[in-house]
């Protein structure tokens, strides 16, 4: 379940103003009281939004690049785009609109039923170095935390369970899990590990006992792209898990790339998951 945010409303902007699904969406989330939308595009985009703020980009002009302006300047706390627009289009204008803290990479949070899962990563880097796989748990275990409210216990995947197997493959994961554990000692962490020992209690305790990530992981660290990005269309198409996001890690503010596929309640959902890491960055930006 998610952490409540009990903070005042959050203003999260939102481009593919003309879609059905994120005008419905907007609507819905304007009736609340955590999150203030606002809807960007041209005249013509957000003609018929009467009652909801509406930010207007000249006919012609970059409308990503305008939500990222508003993110950037603190108009808007996070921004979030996809829905008619392709993910390469929308990581590059977060990129260059925002900047980086680190490495670039994508998350969903999985639900079904009450468990909630970050996977990572499934959406930016093909086929991550054992530097790079720790800069993605890193960013997922920190999203997680902020978007949730719970405490994030990473499993490094492989096909691979404690050395039941070898190869370069393993041997990075292995490696990444090591350098993880020395950069962040804050973090539970555990690997190498199969997809079944993370997440099935009874399956981890036989093949990985004394863990306490075994069975229980809440992010999911996949060794390549292929991976993570196959898996998480699998838990959402067979598996009747709900996939939201995808969440853009290590820019410098909280970006949303959807899914062209996501329905006005995924759209519903996404916001408030960015709208709580929106709320976190902030404090974290005031504390430091």
């Amino acid at each position: 379940m998610s952490a409540p945010l009990d903070v005042l409303p959050v203003r999260v902007g939102f481009a593919d103003a003309s879609d059905d699904r994120v005008r419905a969406a907007v609507t819905a989330l304007a009736a609340a009281t955590t999150i203030d939308p606002i809807l960007v595009g041209t005249r013509s985009d957000v003609s018929g939004m009467t009652g909801l703020e509406t930010i207007l980009v000249e006919d012609g002009a970059p409308t990503l690049e305008a939500l990222a302006r508003l993110v950037r300047d603190g108009t808007v706390a996070a921004g979030v785009a996809g829905s008619l627009t392709s993910s390469p289009a929308v990581i590059r204008a977060g990129i260059r609109g925002l900047g980086t803290r680190g490495l670039v990479s994508g998350c969903f949070l999985m639900r079904r039923g009450r468990r909630t899962a970050t996977f990572a990563d499934c959406s930016v880097v093909p086929d991550p170095t054992a530097e790079q796989l720790v800069d993605i748990a890193e960013a997922a275990a920190d999203f997680h935390r902020a978007a949730t409210g719970e405490t994030p216990l990473v499993g490094m995947l492989s096909f691979s369970t404690a050395g039941s197997a070898e190869h370069p493959h393993v041997h990075k994961v292995r490696q990444a899990t090591a350098l993880l554990r020395s950069a962040r000692p804050d973090l539970d962490v555990d690997g190498e590990m199969q997809f079944d020992v993370a997440v099935d209690v009874g399956v981890g305790l036989r093949k990985l006992p004394g863990s306490s990530v075994a069975g229980r992981a809440n992010v999911l660290v996949f060794p390549t792209l292929d991976a993570g990005n196959i898996a998480y269309k699998i838990a959402e198409r067979v598996g009747g898990a709900r996939a939201l996001g995808s969440f853009v890690l290590n820019l410098t503010h909280p970006w949303v790339d959807l899914s062209r596929g996501c329905t006005t309640e995924d759209l519903i959902d996404t916001a408030q998951l960015v709208a709580r890491a929106a709320h976190a960055h902030r404090t974290k930006e005031q504390i430091a």
